[in-house]
């Protein structure tokens, strides 16, 4: 199965099509190596369709939503856990507006004794960094309508919410408009993503040209009742061990997550481009000339000679510490010979690929300067040194070896 993950990180630097056709390739040989690559799909939040994975045999023990349990429990591995010191609220005394509807005893994501069937994209609260959720919100569902079928023949839903909280992220409006896709069939016959007028729910919301769409196939994930428990409706335990308990150990421990600096890098665009690609520091020894690919399509390729490795096996062959790096000639990617750069590079069949936006020059000084847009992974640390990158990359590999064991 294709690592998702590894996908986005490519989808936040928008390489060419054929890069992503081989890059993709590449992947599918590559993540059999890693350890229970959870079924990531691309997540075009716009328009979305049903995803159902098929994954293996589980263990499945059922959680019967219709008995509150003693509140949320820590978990092991690499799943966030709630602090010993997590304190509680008086139910009693929350707000009639934070409380929401009686909630169906339903799963988006059932686990069965052979098989997944997954509605539910991600596993783990941390899982919606890595997708660059915007911000975390608790809203109350004013009213809902109906709209015709887009071009894809799927029915819509336009939900009109009160923001009650921006939990996390950049502030969301009082009000605003969330579309959803209408789908059933994968947890029985009953339509069970949409939201409901008078629910209360925590989002996990991107923003899109002052539009506000949830993140993923546009599922509720988080519910809150008519007694202010929170529901999962999920078999994941990272999410499940929330169910029947105060919806303050959810929004706390978001907090405790974007407040834990290592999680946050590792989950940044650089941190993510560590994963599915070799970061060095390259002298440029030519100009650039063109060749024709596998494909038919032009390439840009420069002779560069490798300085340092930043993060995995080294990129040079025994004897020779140059080597040949290449992008897309509609790449716009002009690189000068004698300048030194860094560059996150994708080793794909013994070649090396690079993508405009993804290089940082470095000066005399050994201070990087980011070549390009605000999706460069360089961008927040212009003016770093070489060596306070190295840091950051180490403490990044660190983290991803710690949590892939």
């Amino acid at each position: 199965m294709k690592n998702k993950k590894m996908i986005e990180a490519w989808d936040k630097v928008d390489p060419d099509e054929t890069s992503q056709r081989r890059m993709l390739n590449n992947i599918h040989v590559k993540s059999s190596e890693r350890r229970k690559a959870p079924p990531w799909r691309r997540l075009v939040t716009v328009a979305v369709a049903v995803v159902v994975v098929f994954t293996g045999v589980f263990i499945y023990s059922n959680i019967d939503l219709t008995k509150h349990t003693s509140g949320p429990q820590p978990t092991n591995g690499n799943q966030t856990v709630i602090g010993p010191n997590q304190t509680t609220v008086d139910l009693t005394e929350l707000p009639e507006e934070i409380k929401g509807l009686p909630v169906k005893n339903f799963k988006m994501s059932e686990i069965e004794s052979s098989m997944t069937a997954d509605r539910v994209v991600f596993r783990n609260l941390i899982d919606f960094f890595e997708y660059k959720v915007d911000s975390f919100a608790i809203v109350k569902v004013g009213d809902t309508k109906s709209l015709p079928s887009d071009s894809n023949n799927s029915e819509r839903q336009i939900s009109t919410v009160n923001v009650l909280e921006t939990v996390w992220g950049d502030k969301v409006p009082e009000t605003i408009e969330i579309m959803q896709s209408l789908y059933g069939g994968c947890t029985g016959d009953e339509i069970t993503n949409l939201m409901r007028t008078g629910g209360v729910y925590l989002l996990p919301l991107v923003e899109d040209g002052g539009k506000y769409y949830i993140i993923s196939d546009l599922d509720v994930l988080f519910e809150i009742d008519n007694e202010g428990l929170i529901w999962s409706h999920s078999d994941y335990d990272d999410f499940n061990r929330f169910d029947g308990g105060d919806y303050k150990a959810v929004t706390d421990e978001i907090k405790r997550i974007t407040q834990d600096d290592t999680i946050m890098l590792a989950t940044s665009r650089f941190g993510m481009a560590l994963r599915g690609f070799q970061l060095a520091e390259v002298t440029i020894l030519s100009e650039k000339e063109e060749e024709k690919n596998e494909y038919g399509e032009a390439e840009v390729t420069y002779i560069a000679r490798v300085e340092k490795t930043l993060s995995g096996n080294d990129l040079t062959s025994e004897g020779s510490s140059e080597v040949t790096i290449r992008s897309y000639a509609n790449d716009d990617l002009s690189l000068n010979n004698g300048g030194q750069y860094l560059l996150f590079i994708d080793n794909y069949d013994e070649k090396h690929y690079i993508n405009n936006r993804m290089i940082a020059s470095v000066d005399e000084a050994d201070t990087i300067k980011d070549v390009g847009d605000e999706k460069n992974p360089f961008s927040p640390y212009s003016g770093y040194t070489v060596a306070k990158i190295q840091e950051l990359a180490d403490k990044t590999m660190d983290y991803l070896r710690l949590n892939q064991e």
